[in-house]
């Protein structure tokens, strides 16, 4: 129990990227949780993934006719029993696509207690997140937007925001290149447990795929927390190299093309690693691997995304095609 309700106060005040570390303590950190098993597997490297499926949760310019009329169920087991639920849908409509999505975190059961240190009881805490959107094409370039409300609760105290998303992608119309930016968690806090403001957990972001046309691979760059410049206090000799700065800002991901049906993936996140690795040993802290398999019916993606050196965390995603199914 008390590993949960660590795991409880580190997501609500420190984030799933260790938050304190970039800039203040963020509040409604679990929206950065991954949302798919295919954007945790690319170690979040997917701002301007080469197609929608699985990735338009992400940046919501990327929906598109390959995640057109598909239903994602999504599920996460966090750490200290803590579970991540998913749901997105796609729907054709005047030239793009209508987004909704709703996104659930449970902490389960705690136990409380007054100042003295008696019991009180039990208490439950959760997080949930209901999105809509809608992303518009014209030609190779694509603008999308998702508008997300958010709640936390956790005793019977609740906080509230308002969010959004957008983005804007490019895709060459002859190479499998993609180029893409994207803002996220832009907005306003409705409600607080406490007078104290916390900063949302916002992301400006710039990102690239590209797949040279003989050969199996995809490559996948990201920069991101553009907005600030600094994403590490101290003033040790890691904080004040430059090459060390900007690494802080990238994320890297690769992506194995065996077929239309069978990719792996594998992702780094630069950041990750530094901020959650243990002085004596990184492990593999900011590593994270993925594979997919489906066909026009469904497809089925699994991740496994390492956070410490103590171990990672798998996330599993099922995509059905509702438009071949019924």
């Amino acid at each position: 129990m008390p590993i949960r309700l660590f795991a409880l106060i580190f997501l609500l005040l420190g984030g799933a990227r260790a938050n304190a570390q970039i800039g203040g303590r963020h509040s409604f950190a679990f929206l950065d949780l991954p949302p798919t098993a295919a954007v945790s597997a690319l170690g979040g490297a997917t701002t301007a993934a080469p197609h929608g499926l699985g990735f338009w949760q992400y940046n919501p310019a990327l929906a598109d006719s390959a995640s057109a009329g598909v239903l994602s169920l999504g599920y996460l087991p966090w750490f200290a029993d803590i579970r991540q639920l998913q749901l997105g849908y796609a729907q054709p409509f005047k030239g793009g696509y209508l987004l909704g999505g709703v996104q659930y975190l449970s902490y389960g059961q705690l136990e409380g207690y007054d100042p003295s240190g008696a019991p009180e009881g039990r208490f439950s805490a959760s997080d949930w997140a209901i999105s809509g959107g809608y992303t518009h094409q014209f030609g190779p370039f694509a603008a999308g937007g998702l508008l997300r409300w958010a709640s936390s609760g956790i005793a019977g105290y609740r906080a509230s925001a308002l969010l959004l998303d957008a983005g804007g992608r490019f895709r060459h119309p002859q190479k499998d290149l993609t180029v893409a930016f994207l803002i996220r968690n832009l907005g306003a806090g409705i409600g607080r447990y406490a007078e104290e403001v916390t900063e949302l957990p916002l992301d400006v972001q710039l990102g690239v795929s590209y797949k040279p046309q003989f050969m199996p691979f995809r490559f996948y760059l990201q920069a991101h927390h553009l907005q600030q410049p600094r994403l590490t206090q101290g003033s040790n000799k890691e904080d004040v190299a430059l090459f060390a700065k900007v690494l802080r800002h990238v994320s890297l991901g690769t992506e194995l093309v065996l077929s239309r049906q069978v990719q792996l993936r594998l992702g780094y996140n630069y950041l990750r690693r530094q901020e959650l690795k243990l002085p004596e040993a990184a492990g593999g802290a900011g590593l994270s691997a993925g594979l997919s398999v489906g066909g026009k019916r469904f497809r089925f993606d699994v991740s496994r995304a390492w956070y410490h050196a103590v171990g990672g965390r798998n996330q599993l995603n099922l995509a059905l095609n509702m438009n071949n199914l019924l």
